[in-house]
């Protein structure tokens, strides 16, 4: 088993690909400023959500990171440098520790917001070679400390127990022709049941509910210029309380630019992520 550094793959490049989206969409239910109670609901619920996003993406990141020998995560660690990477290898079994609390290669904190260790457990289908082939996992992460996420706008705080995980499926396919031409696409598939703790302006509240997430990307360099896209939908039906507060949330990602919330019965939207920040004030982790 090896333990990494944390990527930034995944983190960083979806930041930019976020970043693009920042117009309104049009149609759907109120947008704008909800009222701050909802807002409030909203945060707790997306923070407790986060929990399986992120995970999900920093396990999916390691994987990608062993099997391209670190091609995957050189852009966002070295600026864009023109980093040499070597021939591909990726396997049917891995076993990796997450350290979410080391920096990256290039000493930065990739996920600042995340601190603990999950390890990440992927097993499954090989086929081809180092030059281009295909291979599908399942994926299996287990907290071995406790998982701390913190919303970054709003400072609410989640936390997963230690040894909760999420398993999940992986499809990775590659071409590899030399250190500065190479393409890897993935996807990833989950539904999980998500119980954790959230603490917001010094009050404790209980997070139930699922989340459902379909994330595709490619990382490509063709004579050494990156290309990097995203999809993601999904949709968090969260229950939030504090024992005598309760509030359902719905946040459903039908595209990076197309979000709509849904607070105890009363739907907003279509928001972008952008948007969401500046109106229900957190972070949606999509």
């Amino acid at each position: 088993m090896r333990t990494l550094r944390r990527t930034t793959s995944g983190a960083a490049l979806l930041a930019l690909a976020l970043s693009l989206g920042c117009g309104d969409s049009g149609g759907g239910g109120p947008s704008g400023a909800p009222p701050a109670e909802d807002a409030a609901a909203a945060q707790k619920a997306n923070t407790a959500a986060s929990t399986a996003s992120l995970a999900a993406q920093a396990s999916s990141d390691a994987v990608l990171d062993a099997g391209t020998n670190g091609a995957t995560s050189s852009k966002a660690s070295s600026g864009g440098a023109q980093a040499p990477s070597a021939p591909f290898n990726f396997q049917g079994t891995l076993s990796v520790v997450v350290d979410f609390d080391a920096p990256d290669a290039s000493g930065q904190d990739a996920f600042p917001n995340v601190s603990g260790r999950l390890r990440v457990d992927a097993s499954g289908s090989v086929t081809g070679d180092a030059s281009s082939g295909d291979a599908v996992y399942a994926v299996q992460t287990s907290w071995l400390s406790d998982g701390i996420f913190t919303d970054p706008v709003c400072g609410a705080q989640a936390t997963v127990a230690a040894g909760s995980g999420l398993s999940y499926s992986l499809s990775v396919s590659w071409l590899y022709v030399d250190s500065l031409n190479w393409s890897v696409q993935a996807s990833s598939d989950f539904s999980a049941s998500r119980t954790v703790t959230v603490t917001d302006d010094g009050e404790t509240w209980t997070a139930n509910g699922t989340v459902q997430r379909h994330a595709a990307w490619s990382i490509a360099r063709a004579a050494g210029a990156w290309t990097i896209s995203w999809s993601i939908t999904g949709q968090r039906t969260i229950v939030v309380t504090d024992g005598t507060e309760t509030h359902s949330v719905v946040i459903d990602v039908q595209a990076l630019d197309r979000i709509f919330i849904t607070v105890d019965g009363t739907t907003y939207g279509p928001y972008t992520v952008l948007q969401i920040r500046r109106w229900w004030l957190f972070h949606c982790e999509v």
